[in-house]
């Protein structure tokens, strides 16, 4: 009697101790050994057992594993084998921190399109220094932005931005007009596209040498069609939900005037730090913060309104639900000054009622706005400020011997004192999967040139060094889950590293 004569009861119990290899390998003798070893059942325990956090795994339990997994268009007749052996391959590159392919995708525009329609927004002059050597402590914003699978990048040649679904291939184009715009910002996250942006042409002068230039925010809603049986069917819809004007009267486009933002499926918030012109030798910036709440949708779009009386009475589209002053910002002990060490905001994605501003300093810090009474190491601290009434939040953490465990990541909530636990090694960017529980971390030493990315599962570790981590990595910042590594180099190429194919 051969294995796959078995009873089944009896071949599930023996087969559950065979390694993914074995399994593979089990496949080849006979036909009837095939067909034992990419049966449903046996499958299904299989990737239960080996890869229980997997995508597919997940998706099996729900009954809606993915399109590209079917026999042709029947949703009923699955590929057994092909969903153990991607799933397989990938989590074997992974622990082996191996990629099975690179793809660079070209977002390097022509430098009049560069100059037209892309200007970042600066952010603070503040670098590492130690024994003649240095490195970024702020890297520049991304023209381009990543969530759950979905890509939203300026495309090079087609001079216009487009939405990739990374896993299908499939392109849509985003419905923002960059003629006479220029981004300041794009961010994708809780399925919102906010693009923040300015009028081309100035607005007002602000003195001899300057102008302004009025700013707004755009906000698209993503969406995935769904087929009959719940299935993604490749179809994306890319709705306008609202448009709300950034400042009353705008920015200079310079690396002077600075502002942070965040948004979530409900709010946007923004604090703005804008260098001080008073004629009178007062040097401390004017500072401001703003939250709205962009919930409801609205055709009114103040950008073709400059005088503002097209405004709906009904008060539908944004609306403003806190506002602080530089007084007010001093009262909460989040006013920065002329040597700020805000890195960040973050709105609380459970219920959207509390604005995180998040605050770094290191003693090996430069730059010309670079307090003199640094902290001994290094400080970390969180403060919470209420949408509503209520009492806010602080947290903070400057002891260098708490290794990074005392206030471990728990959301916006914690000060992030582990991005320090490796010193001298700084975790420049970090991405939690937290649906297969891999965590990627890219670490990078001040002295230096390539950083080192981690990724870290169930009771294993693995590393990618060399040139693809300088790669995906150069610019600080990544995108990542089970799938892929996505980041940029110095080229201007979005580079995604396949854990897939």
């Amino acid at each position: 009697m051969e294995l796959p004569d078995l009873p089944n009861d009896v071949f599930l119990l023996v087969t559950r101790y065979l390694s993914t290899r074995d399994i593979v390998l089990c496949r080849m003798p006979s036909r009837k050994w095939y067909n034992a070893f990419t049966n449903e059942r046996f499958i299904e325990q299989i990737l239960k057992r080996h890869f229980p956090l997997a995508k597919e795994t997940r998706q099996l339990q729900t009954g809606s594993i993915g399109a590209l997994y079917w026999h042709g268009d029947k949703r009923d007749a699955i590929d057994w084998r092909r969903v153990f052996d991607k799933v397989a391959a990938r989590y074997h590159a992974l622990q082996g921190g191996a990629p099975r392919s690179v793809e660079k995708l070209k977002t390097k525009v022509s430098t009049e399109f560069q100059k037209a329609h892309l200007f970042p927004v600066a952010n603070w002059e503040r670098h590492y220094e130690f024994s003649r050597n240095g490195s970024d402590f702020y890297y520049s914003e991304f023209c381009w932005t990543y969530e759950d699978g979905l890509l939203i990048y300026p495309h090079g040649c087609l001079q216009k931005y487009i939405l990739r679904e990374m896993e299908t291939g499939a392109t849509f184009d985003i419905p923002f007009d960059l003629q006479d715009r220029i981004v300041r910002r794009i961010r994708l996250h809780d399925k919102l596209l906010v693009i923040e942006w300015a009028e081309l042409k100035p607005y007002h002068m602000l003195n001899e040498t300057e102008v302004v230039h009025r700013h707004f925010v755009t906000t698209y809603d993503i969406i995935r069609s769904l087929g009959p049986l719940s299935f993604n069917d490749g179809s994306i819809q890319i709705i306008y939900r609202n448009e709300l004007k950034l400042h009353f009267l705008g920015f200079p486009l310079n690396r002077k005037e600075r502002f942070f933002t965040v948004h979530n499926s409900t709010h946007f918030a923004v604090y703005i730090w804008q260098f001080n012109r008073s004629a009178w030798g007062e040097d401390e910036p004017i500072e401001s913060l703003a939250v709205w709440n962009i919930s409801d949708s609205s055709t009114y779009r103040p950008s073709l309104d400059p005088s503002g009386r097209a405004k709906p009475t009904d008060h539908s589209g944004p609306k403003i639900v806190k506002r602080l002053n530089f007084k007010e910002l001093e009262f909460f002990g989040v006013r920065q000054g002329p040597t700020p060490v805000l890195t960040r905001l973050e709105l609380d994605d459970d219920h959207g009622d509390t604005l995180y501003l998040v605050e770094e300093n290191d003693i090996l810090l430069r730059g010309v706005e670079v307090g003199h009474n640094g902290p001994r190491m290094w400080k970390v601290r969180v403060v919470g400020i209420p949408l509503g009434d209520g009492p806010f939040w602080q947290d903070a953490c400057h002891d260098p011997g708490c290794g990074g465990i005392q206030s471990s990541w728990e959301g916006a909530r914690k000060a992030p004192c582990f991005r320090y636990a490796n010193m001298p090694f700084t975790l420049t960017a970090s991405v939690h999967d937290p649906h297969a529980n891999l965590v990627f971390s890219l670490l990078h030493h001040f002295t230096s040139i390539r950083p080192t990315l981690e990724i870290s599962g169930l009771g294993w570790t693995s590393e990618i060094g060399g040139e693809l981590t300088e790669q995906v990595g150069k610019r600080g910042k990544i995108f990542a889950d089970e799938r892929w590594v996505i980041g940029e180099n110095d080229q201007q190429q979005i580079v995604v590293l396949h854990f897939d194919r």
